[in-house]
């Protein structure tokens, strides 16, 4: 009897020990393919198909349905373009959209990026939520929910957008706003996904009108995609004070030089000393210090945070 016990103990302590190894393997696997899935990786050929239909039309030519047949074959240069853009997140050809098929706009660098981020927060023990603002069809968001829900986590994802889908203000041109999402679109996209949960919360409106008065108290991950400077120094006036100490920032100027230049001002009208680090092209991020640092020429001067909180200055974690 006693061995039988010891034998059934022994195989239980074996079997607990497989299942933690295979923990880390299986959420990887998930979390690749839901980035493949947001960033409709699994659909190229067909996008390169799109693509050179809609060429074809544009120019009145008839079109090769021999070239549709074997894209991998016949349209080597066009997938190898969508390719590129699906990893870097570079505008389509003759003005399109960089992502105007997949969930996620920003392409696999940034969205990689995201993900080192979101590990080193969880690393260094970060408290507070994951804000999005500026999600366009969702993609984003949807990448921070599947993270969470991988690590089963309480933390809330934030989702701020106007979210109004292909409606155009004065000024805009059709190509701003073609494929952007709408609050349903985006909402059934986590919903696809199965991440939709009382932890998703929607901010529909302008950043000036919602984020204000957001019932969001504590931010680990802040990340701002706009290509107005306003939009982005709304967005960190609004929320930067949550940010949590050691909490990341990311700004995303959408190729826009200006929007870019509109994080580094408040940086330094802040005072803080913190430069921004390079994600990708045309995206930059930074973490907020334990200290709080103020400049004044050569000298400044540093508060120092509460005992035991260590500083989390460095970004050695997080693999650009």
């Amino acid at each position: 009897g006693e061995d039988l016990r010891l034998r059934a103990v022994q195989m239980e302590h074996q079997q607990f020990h497989t299942n933690q190894r295979r923990i880390p393997h299986l959420t990887r696997r998930y979390l690749d393919t839901l980035k493949g899935s947001l960033l409709g990786d699994h659909y190229l050929e067909n996008e390169a198909r799109l693509d050179h239909m809609g060429e074809a039309l544009e120019k009145g030519q008839s079109v090769d349905f021999d070239d549709l047949d074997a894209p991998v074959v016949r349209l080597q240069n066009r997938l190898r373009a969508v390719e590129t853009r699906h990893r870097d997140g570079t505008p389509h050809l003759g003005g399109r959209n960089a992502a105007w098929l997949p969930y996620a706009t920003m392409g696999r660098t940034r969205l990689d990026h995201l993900e080192s981020c979101l590990d080193t927060l969880q690393h260094d023990q970060v408290r507070g939520d994951f804000v999005s603002c500026g999600t366009s069809r969702g993609g984003d968001a949807i990448f921070l929910a599947g993270w969470l829900d991988s690590r089963q986590s309480d933390r809330r994802v934030w989702v701020a957008d106007e979210l109004r889908g292909p409606l155009r203000r004065a000024g805009e041109s059709a190509g701003d706003r073609r494929m952007a999402g709408d609050l349903d679109f985006v909402r059934e996209g986590f919903e696809r996904f199965g991440l939709m949960g009382e932890n998703i919360r929607f901010l529909q409106g302008r950043f000036a009108d919602t984020l204000p008065d957001a019932r969001v108290r504590r931010i680990a991950l802040l990340r701002i995609e706009a290509s107005r400077p306003a939009a982005i120094t709304t967005a960190l006036e609004s929320l930067y004070d949550r940010v949590e100490p050691g909490g990341i920032v990311i700004v995303d100027g959408l190729q826009s030089e200006e929007a870019l230049a509109a994080g580094e001002e408040f940086l330094t009208a802040r005072g803080t000393g913190e430069e921004l680090s390079r994600a990708s092209w045309g995206a930059r991020f930074w973490r907020k210090p334990d200290e709080d640092v103020t400049t004044d020429g050569d000298d400044a001067t540093t508060a120092t945070a509460p005992q035991g909180n260590r500083s989390r200055r460095y970004l050695s974690l997080i693999h650009i």
